[in-house]
């Protein structure tokens, strides 16, 4: 394994012209010999069903002779658990080459203004737009931390269950990186809420990382809100090809690569703004008494899932995920009118 070093000519550098895991493939191409050796036995294979696990079973078979050589076992562990996320976020993703970016303005409602602990994880298993892709838009932690992005992707975890597995890219020259995978088991009915609690819950985490998790925590359900509005009916997504050709003399003659982006949100981003104006305009108006009409403000923005189909028909039945807008309240009542107060004088 080829392990590249600070100021190594192969050691990862962020370059924001180019779409991040475009960045991350060459890398890892370019110095990590043992990810051709994996791709390579893939194809030999084939697809198989679980292609996690198959990863797992290669990687530690090439990895287990540095135990002997002295490498602590943990630190091999880490290893084998590195390549194959690697491995297969870049397998998967390479296969469709799809980047979704969302407007500023619809990103900022999803990831700060909108619940989505009450979205049924089912809908995950049927509605994700494609089984890997990568979002480009920053996202913090919340603790001053930022990501550049983010991969999502379903998979079978070790024990076959389904998973929605989300990555958190950092640009450092290490390319850091946090990860969940939740679990999703078709007719559960859970939510995404129900499921990151369970997940800590079963960990066993440390008291002193409480802390810790329910930021990580925070920081999935600002991913999933994303996810769940690309899950939606009548995204508002415009579809765009984008060629990227590297810049090194070396590859000028190779074909440019093309991924696809999706740009999210820009309609609806229009709408949001126009509200957020009326509300800062208006929305600040005296504290009103008991029973009398609101102060304009806006109502936050939340996901609606529902079940369609014959219930005694559970196959053909399917769930619907619905982004309900942040709604103006009493916004457009007293818009226009213009309140006189007469000062007596003293």
């Amino acid at each position: 394994m080829v392990i590249a070093k600070p100021g190594d000519d192969s050691y990862f550098k962020y370059d924001p012209s180019i779409p991040y895991p475009l960045q991350v493939l060459d890398y890892i191409k370019r110095i990590d010999i043992m990810y051709a050796g994996a791709v390579k036995e893939i194809k030999r294979v084939g697809e198989t069903e679980n292609l996690y696990r198959f990863l797992i079973t290669h990687y530690s078979k090439e990895l287990s002779p540095l135990i002997s050589k002295g490498y602590p076992s943990d630190a091999v562990e880490e290893m084998v658990r590195t390549c194959v996320l690697d491995t297969q976020l870049n397998w998967e993703w390479d296969k469709y080459k799809q980047i979704y970016k969302f407007n500023p303005e619809l990103f900022k409602l999803l990831t700060e203004e909108t619940d989505a602990d009450s979205v049924m994880a089912d809908i995950f298993l049927s509605k994700l737009p494609f089984p890997c892709f990568y979002v480009d838009n920053p996202i913090d932690d919340g603790e001053g931390k930022e990501f550049v992005g983010f991969y999502v992707m379903t998979r079978l975890g070790i024990d076959d269950v389904p998973e929605l597995f989300i990555e958190f890219a950092q640009t450092d020259p290490e390319r850091s990186y946090r990860f969940c995978a939740i679990p999703l088991i078709k007719g559960s009915n859970k939510t995404i809420d129900e499921l990151l609690t369970r997940q800590y819950t079963l960990a066993g985490v440390d008291p002193k990382d409480i802390p810790q998790k329910e930021v990580f925590n925070e920081m999935c359900k600002k991913a999933i809100n994303c996810v769940a509005y690309l899950c939606t009916d009548k995204v508002d997504v415009i579809k765009t090809r984008r060629e990227v050709k590297a810049k090194s003399p070396k590859s000028s003659k190779k074909k440019p690569k093309t991924v696809k982006v999706g740009l999210v949100g820009d309609k609806i981003a229009k709408v949001i703004k126009e509200n957020r104006v009326r509300y800062v305009y208006e929305g600040n108006s005296r504290p009103h008494e008991k029973g009398s009409p609101k102060s304009a403000h806006i109502r936050r923005a939340h996901y609606h899932s529902f079940w369609t189909g014959k219930r005694n028909e559970p196959e053909k039945r399917e769930l619907i995920v619905k982004l309900i807008s942040p709604i103006f309240v009493n916004g457009e009542s007293g818009a226009d009118k213009v309140t006189v107060r007469k000062i007596e004088k003293g």
